[in-house]
């Protein structure tokens, strides 16, 4: 975070750790599928699975039975792996990020969950004086500004109308000379 420290190996190694557990808490959220007893699907190839969509992805990860999940979601890339965390419900969301918070412990930064709105979760990080540091919006983060476009967009359509009627009498005044 840019505080000039030096960190010991240890201090790297808890954070390694509490990164790993939480990346294994986000793989097991993803893979977790609703519930429901499915058909399992036949084994495909990691190199086939890696071209799929991230819906079908997301679709045969969840159908298939729990020993057979890793190998697919080393497949994945952390940003597929992501979108997928995105989808979960936002109590399921809070759950894993929750799982992260400890990583900046061994550094002495205190992450923390500030506000949990539909679709969006906003995570502070404060040092160990509890100034805060930095603050973090995941998920939709646009802000309602109450500023609307109405007017805008009416004085638009309004010249592209005036514009089209104005090329219409231009075309006809030509046919007519």
């Amino acid at each position: 975070m840019g505080s000039g420290r030096e960190w010991t190996s240890a201090q790297c190694d808890q954070a390694i750790a509490a990164l790993s557990a939480w990346a294994a808490e986000r793989d097991s959220a993803i893979s977790g599928g609703s519930g429901q007893t499915q058909t399992v699907p036949d084994p495909i190839e990691p190199e086939e699975f890696g071209e799929m969509s991230i819906d079908e992805k997301q679709e045969y990860i969840t159908s298939i039975p729990s020993e057979q999940k890793q190998e697919y979601l080393d497949v994945m890339t952390n940003d597929e792996k992501n979108q997928l965390l995105k989808k979960l419900d936002t109590s399921e969301q809070v759950e894993v990020i929750a799982g992260m918070l400890g990583f900046g412990d061994p550094f002495g930064y205190n992450f923390s969950i500030e506000d949990v709105s539909d679709g969006s979760v906003m995570i502070s990080a404060r040092d160990e004086d509890n100034k805060l540091i930095g603050v973090t919006v995941l998920g939709d983060s646009v802000e309602k500004t109450g500023q609307t476009y109405t007017y805008p967009i009416i004085a638009a359509l309004s010249t592209i109308l005036m514009s089209a009627i104005g090329i219409i009498i231009l075309l006809r005044k030509g046919r007519c000379d």
